[in-house]
């Protein structure tokens, strides 16, 4: 824990602020109402630009992009509109898997690598509801 006086930048408190650990719940639902009030009501999945009829994109790292549990297209139905799009992935700079409380379960559905264009959020779901359900179908 670190408290910080926020005027002067100062440690009023610490301890074990160094080590990682699971945030209190308190702690979540704090950063849940702050995000809230914070970020935009949509993130942009793509930043583009369009010459001579040639789209080229870079990702913004948004997880929402053809997400099955997220519905808004928008960013998808701009690029269908185009024939020739040029992606660059090299806009990203940091590590595949992040730090934080979750290190140790990259494995699993909640904490995919982290990439500048993660599609479908970065994850296959497979369901056998009705017969075997793979999203992406192309896998």
């Amino acid at each position: 824990m670190l408290v910080l006086d926020p005027e002067t930048n100062d440690t009023l408190y610490s301890n074990k602020s160094k080590k990682y650990f699971t945030p209190a719940s308190n702690t979540k639902i704090f950063t849940l109402f702050a995000s809230l009030q914070l970020l935009p009501q949509q993130v942009p999945a793509l930043k583009y630009a369009i010459k001579n009829n040639m789209v080229y994109i870079e990702g913004t790292g948004d997880p929402s992009f053809l997400h099955p549990y997220f519905k808004d297209s928008t960013a998808f139905h701009f690029l269908q509109k185009h024939d020739a799009i040029v992606l660059d992935l090299n806009n990203f700079e940091d590590e595949k898997l992040g730090q934080g409380w979750a290190w140790d379960d990259y494995q699993y559905y909640y904490q995919p690598e982290i990439t500048s264009l993660p599609l479908y959020g970065n994850v296959t779901t497979i369901s056998n509801t009705n017969g075997l359900n793979v999203t992406p179908d192309f896998f």
